[in-house]
């Protein structure tokens, strides 16, 4: 996607950073299927939410770092296995 320099976004932008350095970022974007093309893989949306739920439990103290890496890890073998 590209964003063109209109004066909308540019007053928009300005709120969050420096506006030509934004667009100067965003022409440089891929779309995520280009660069991981596992989300094009049965697997991908499940394996994401897991990610998502075991992260957020580590971050809310609910489990640890480690228990986090380490149920990331057994889900993954169990992925590779499908």
């Amino acid at each position: 996607m590209r964003s063109d320099k209109s004066a909308a976004a540019t007053e928009g932008w300005k709120l969050w950073g420096a506006p030509e350095k934004i667009l100067e970022i965003w022409n440089k974007a891929i779309f995520v299927g280009e660069m991981c093309n596992s989300i094009y893989k049965l697997w991908h949306l499940p394996w994401s939410d897991r990610v998502n739920i075991e992260v957020q439990k580590a971050l809310t103290g609910q489990i640890t770092g480690d228990q986090c890496c380490n149920t990331l890890i057994a889900a993954i073998k169990e992925v590779q296995k499908s």
